[in-house]
C-alpha cells in the first residue's frame, strides 16, 4: 500500500507493508483521523496508523479472501467485513482476536462483495454477487462515546519512547600561565 504525493505524482510519501496478497479496500476511520483498516486475499483485516509501516493489529477471518471492509459510523471501536460467504462484526472494545458477530450466508453459489454501515444508525447493508442488497439491523451497540474514541486511539497510537536527552556540560579553559 502506498501513500502518495498530492503534489508530486511520481513520488510515495510512505509505504505500508503486510498483506501478502492484493489489497481489496482501504478505508480511513471516521473517528480517528490517523487510523486506516485494509483488507484482501490474504484472509486478513489489518489496522494501520498512518505513522507506522506494519500493521498495528492482524484480524484473521475465515479462509476466503476478505472482500470489503467498513467502519462503524456510530461506535469508534466497531468495524464489519465481507469473505465470500460470512459476514463479521468486530468490536476492539471486545476483543481483537475473533469477531463479536458471525453470520454466514446458507447459499454455497452467492458471493458476498461489499459492506457498508449506513449514517448514523446500527444498520448495515450486504451486496452480493447475485444483484441482491440486504439490509440487517445490529442490536446493542454503544452509542457514541469519547471513550471508545480514546479506546480506538490507545490501539493505534504508538507509544512514546522515552526521549533520549544529551546533557551538556561547558568546559571553559583558560589560557597557560606564562
Amino acid at each position: 500500500i502506498h501513500k502518495c504525493s498530492c503534489s508530486y505524482n511520481e513520488q510515495y510519501l510512505q509505504t505500508y507493508t503486510g498483506h501478502t496478497g492484493p489489497v481489496y479496500k482501504v478505508k480511513w476511520s471516521p473517528f480517528v483521523q490517523d487510523c486506516f483498516l485494509t483488507c484482501g486475499a490474504d484472509w486478513t483485516i489489518r489496522l494501520w496508523h498512518s505513522d507506522i509501516t506494519k500493521p498495528v493489529l492482524t484480524f484473521n477471518s475465515s479462509t476466503k479472501s476478505v472482500n470489503d471492509i467498513c467502519w462503524s459510523n456510530v461506535c469508534a471501536t466497531v468495524f464489519g467485513a465481507v469473505s465470500d460467504n460470512r459476514i463479521e462484526i468486530w468490536d476492539l472494545r471486545t476483543t481483537n482476536l475473533d469477531p463479536v458477530i458471525i453470520s454466514s450466508v446458507s447459499d454455497p453459489e452467492t458471493r458476498l462483495s461489499t459492506f457498508l454501515f449506513s449514517e448514523g444508525s446500527s444498520t448495515l447493508l450486504v451486496g452480493d454477487s447475485s444483484g441482491h442488497v440486504t439490509v440487517y439491523q445490529l442490536r446493542n451497540i454503544s452509542e457514541p462515546s469519547t471513550t471508545h474514541i480514546q479506546t480506538l486511539r490507545d490501539i493505534v497510537l504508538p507509544i512514546p519512547s522515552q526521549s533520549m536527552q544529551l546533557s551538556t556540560t561547558s568546559i571553559t579553559s583558560s589560557p597557560p600561565d606564562r
